[in-house]
C-alpha cells in the first residue's frame, strides 16, 4: 500500500545557458524593381512610368507606386528599343513622393546609345513612399519601348 504524497519541495537553481545555436542564412542583399512602357509604344512628352506597370501616362498619380519596406533604390538603368534620332534627347529621373531625387540619366542623339545609367547616386525609400520615374522630352519619339531597372536594398 502507498502512503500519503509528502509536500513539494523547494524550487532548484537556474541551469546554465546552452550554447549559441548557429547563425541563420543571410536573406537577400538587394532586389531589381522596374517598369516601362508597353513593346514598340511610345513614351509621352514628359511622361511618366510606374514600377511593375507597362505604359506611361501625363498624370504621375496614376501611375506611381508606394514602396512596401524601406530601403535605397540605387544603380538606375534605362534602355529604349531603338536609339534616338532628329536631335532629340530624354532625360529620365526617379521621383519620391512627387518630387525629382537625385538619380537621374539622359539619353541623346548625340550619344548615339539607346540606354543610360546612374550608378553614381541613391534615394531613400521609406514604407509607403511613392516611387514614379519623370521624364522630360526634347524633339520628337517614334514608337520604341522604354524600360527602367534599379536595385533595391
Amino acid at each position: 500500500m502507498k502512503g500519503p504524497t509528502g509536500a513539494k519541495g523547494a524550487t532548484g537553481s537556474k541551469g546554465t545557458t546552452g550554447a549559441k545555436g548557429p547563425t541563420g542564412a543571410t536573406g537577400p542583399a538587394s532586389q531589381v524593381v522596374g517598369g516601362g512602357t508597353t513593346v514598340g509604344g511610345t513614351l509621352g512628352a514628359n511622361a511618366f512610368m510606374g514600377m511593375f506597370v507597362s505604359g506611361s501616362n501625363a498624370s504621375e498619380a496614376l501611375v506611381r507606386q508606394p514602396m512596401p519596406v524601406a530601403g535605397t533604390l540605387k544603380s538606375f538603368f534605362v534602355r529604349l528599343d531603338a536609339a534616338l534620332a532628329g536631335g532629340t534627347s530624354i532625360a529620365y529621373t526617379v521621383r519620391k513622393n512627387g518630387a525629382a531625387t537625385t538619380v537621374t540619366c539622359t539619353i541623346t542623339t548625340a550619344s548615339g546609345a539607346a540606354t543610360c545609367s546612374d550608378v553614381t547616386n541613391s534615394a531613400a525609400f521609406a514604407a509607403g513612399d511613392l516611387i514614379s520615374i519623370g521624364t522630360t522630352r526634347t524633339g520628337a519619339v517614334g514608337a520604341t519601348g522604354t524600360r527602367w531597372t534599379a536595385q533595391y536594398q
